[in-house]
């Protein structure tokens, strides 16, 4: 992450990064996004009868 991204968390397990528009970071993030939210669809967790 450069000088010039902001990582923050919003609560509980809501994140965000913001990273300038158009830079190879921004490319980054979003494979990472998409790497994140496919291993956690992939195993869901369940809680209570739920799954999340």
């Amino acid at each position: 992450m450069s000088h010039n991204s902001i990582a923050a968390r919003i609560g509980g397990d809501e994140l965000i990064l913001l990273v300038p528009e158009d830079s190879a970071e921004q490319l980054e993030a979003k494979a990472f996004g998409d790497r994140l939210l496919h291993t956690l669809s992939a195993h869901p967790v369940t809680i209570e009868g739920h799954d999340f």
